[in-house]
This record gives structure tokens, sequence and C-alpha cells, in this order.
């Protein structure tokens, strides 16, 4: 399997899904989808993330 490209990613995303990813313990490619899925939200104009 291929990793994911945690690389490619912002550098401010990047650390966001490798904090998430030890803190859950689970892989980066699980935060990091997670977080684009995120991201396009909030690109989308539709939906408004809190928090």
């Amino acid at each position: 399997m291929i990793d994911f490209p945690v690389t490619a990613l912002p550098p401010v995303l990047r650390d966001m899904a490798c904090a998430v990813a030890e803190t859950t313990s689970t892989d980066v490619s699980m935060a990091a989808t997670a977080i684009l899925s995120m991201i396009s939200y909030c690109f989308s104009g539709q939906y408004r993330i809190a928090g």
C-alpha cells in the first residue's frame, strides 16, 4: 500500500494530521483524509466549522 503523501500538505495541516494521528493512535492517512474533508467543506461555502 502506498503511504499518504503527508509532505504534500501545507505545514499547518501536516502538523495537525500528525498530531491527531499520534493522539488517537491511528495512521496519519486517516487523520489527513478527515482534515482534507473538513477543509473542503469550509471552501464549499455551505458549512461553517466552529471550534
